[in-house]
């Protein structure tokens, strides 16, 4: 992980510089340009990654269109039993014959004495394969099969609304990264934006089922939209704070900066593996690592945004500040009401405040991804219109410029 963000480092601080003019730098006359990657063959690398993350999206929406959702039953746990308060139609639990009011005792031969014996089957169930289910019904043992898994005539499940922002988002990506210039920064963009726009953070089980019958190579390739998602904290600071040119260049700085989720990740991708591949396994999320996630997911969102302003106030030049304004008001209006909203996911469990349960609210949450369709519209605006991406080439040069300048003056006070 840090060789690949070394790497990024590199390439974006120590990139080629050649003379020539930039037609909307705002510059007048003769400029140094940042040399773009690429301009006319699309790297293997881009079109694999491509693949990638458009995997992994067809996986997550196959999961949740074609996939049952859920097994159809809402429970109720008494002191020692499992009861049954509703089951809905066409679903497996009805096709199975379970009823309102049945105690279930065991699943699959596990007991069912409390909410977590559910919880670990409902969380590494697989599909296609029936389940005993030891129940009692009117003081009499029953036995059922459940079986999960679509059926012929079973109703399409309609898609959550953030799929539809998300597709978006991923387009907006692949669209960047097969531009005919790409520089860091934009490449830079296109990985946070692939990332967000495949999102969940851990995916739910009927996805895993899926993912675990996979073949090999297409499992192991779906690890690399994975492992972005875990890192998606870091990368919104550090796409927020390369805008249009890079807040600290030292190293050291961009090492504190990743250590954190990188640590958290690690703990994480560890557990996911285990349950995508060696189910049944289930592992309860600590208390403190919660708060710790939803602190993370504070500090790092609001620090970004903070970032991005600051980058801003620092533009010196007018046009440079007209062709950021769209982005940087964008991004404000549909970034900050997410950003308190993430972190209340994580909270909630942890205490009964009614200002973090009316931040993880439908009325919230609903309102949250309203506003968050302005970010991918007011930087699709930005790369359209103003040439964002392109700004970023010649602020970089400045920065570049005022480093080289800064650096001869502390040589000529030692000298």
């Amino acid at each position: 992980m840090y060789f690949l963000i070394w790497i990024g480092y590199r390439t974006y601080i120590h990139v080629p510089f050649v003379e020539g003019h930039h037609p909307r730098s705002g510059f007048v006359g003769d400029v140094k340009a940042i040399v773009p990657v690429s301009t006319r063959r699309v790297p293997w690398w881009i079109c694999f990654l491509s693949f990638a993350f458009l995997s992994y999206f067809a996986v997550l929406v196959y999961s949740e269109r074609w996939e049952p959702r859920r097994i159809g039953l809402g429970e109720d746990f008494g002191t020692k039993d499992m009861v049954i308060s509703e089951v809905e139609p066409n679903s497996p639990a009805s096709r199975a014959g379970l009823r309102p009011g049945d105690r279930l005792l065991s699943v699959a031969g596990r007991g069912l004495s409390q909410p977590i014996d559910w919880a670990i089957f409902a969380d590494t169930r697989d599909l296609g394969i029936p389940y005993p289910i030891e129940l009692e019904r009117d003081s009499q043992p029953h036995r059922v099969l459940l079986t999960l898994g679509r059926h012929p005539g079973d109703p399409w499940h309609r898609l959550e609304r953030k799929r539809y922002v998300q597709a978006f988002v991923l387009l907006l990506a692949l669209a960047m990264a097969f531009r005919p210039s790409r520089s860091p920064a934009t490449l830079l963009c296109a990985w946070f934006l692939a990332a967000f726009g495949t999102a969940p953070l851990f995916p739910k089980p009927e996805m895993m089922a899926i993912w675990r019958h996979l073949p090999l190579p297409l499992g192991a390739v779906l690890w690399i939209p994975q492992v972005s998602h875990f890192m998606l904290l870091p990368l919104f600071f550090t796409f927020h704070a390369a805008m249009p040119r890079l807040l600290f260049r030292q190293a050291w700085k961009w090492f504190l900066v990743w250590t954190p989720p990188v640590l958290v990740s690690a703990w994480g991708i560890i557990k996911l593996f285990r349950s995508v591949y060696y189910p049944p396994h289930f592992t309860t999320v600590p208390e403190w690592l919660l708060f710790v996630v939803g602190l993370i997911i504070l500090v790092y969102g609001l620090g970004g945004l903070a970032a991005l302003i600051l980058n801003f106030i620092l533009l010196t030049d007018p046009s440079a500040r007209r062709r950021m304004r769209v982005m940087v008001v964008g991004s404000l209006i549909g970034w900050f009401p997410s950003m308190l909203f993430l972190p209340s996911i994580f909270w909630g469990p942890l205490t009964s405040s009614p200002v973090v349960w009316f931040f993880v609210s439908t009325p919230y949450r609903l309102f949250s991804l309203s506003l968050f369709t302005i970010v991918p519209l007011s930087l699709t605006y930005a790369i359209v219109r103003h040439g964002v991406f392109e700004l970023t080439a010649t602020q970089s040069l400045a920065g570049d410029e005022e480093l080289r300048v800064e650096g001869s003056h502390r040589a000529l006070l030692r000298d």
